[in-house]
């Protein structure tokens, strides 16, 4: 988490994770290999349209430089999204109360998360519910 929070560097995580796969990849390689871990909430992705004739939509997501600079330019469904909260950017991640407190950060009211992994659920959901946002969650079928 000390990535996805901003705490380290770039180099300093591809540094660490190469030393712990015993330099067997390059850094090109890990890269490579780093950027393609997402599966994509199709149930979601499919609701964004509908959903920004409506409202803003934010996006808050646990994330890192490496996936925002080699990942997210392949998935088109991120343009519908009026503002992104990212927590390398923050320095800070779910469910730390921190970044649903971003400044000017646009959560109001609601947010729609996608799946997560179900023990982060209460977590996430108890911290931005103390901030008074109400959170719903939408899983794959």
């Amino acid at each position: 988490m000390e990535y996805e929070g901003g705490k380290i560097s770039d180099d300093e995580f591809i540094e660490i994770c190469l030393n712990w796969l015993d330099r067997k990849v390059t850094a090109e390689k890990f890269i490579e290999i780093f950027s393609n871990i997402f599966s994509l909430n199709n149930t979601v992705i499919n609701m964004l349209p509908m959903l920004k004739k409506k409202y803003t939509l934010i996006l808050l997501s646990n994330t890192s430089n490496i996936h925002k600079k080699h990942a997210w330019g392949r998935y088109k469904f991120i343009n519908y999204f009026d503002k992104l909260i990212l927590s390398h950017e923050i320095g800070s991640v779910k469910p730390e109360t921190k970044i649903y407190k971003a400044e000017n950060s646009g959560l109001s009211t609601n947010v729609l998360m996608g799946n997560m992994a179900l023990d982060a659920h209460g977590n996430i959901w108890l911290c931005a519910e103390e901030e008074g946002i109400n959170v719903f969650n939408i899983e794959n079928e």
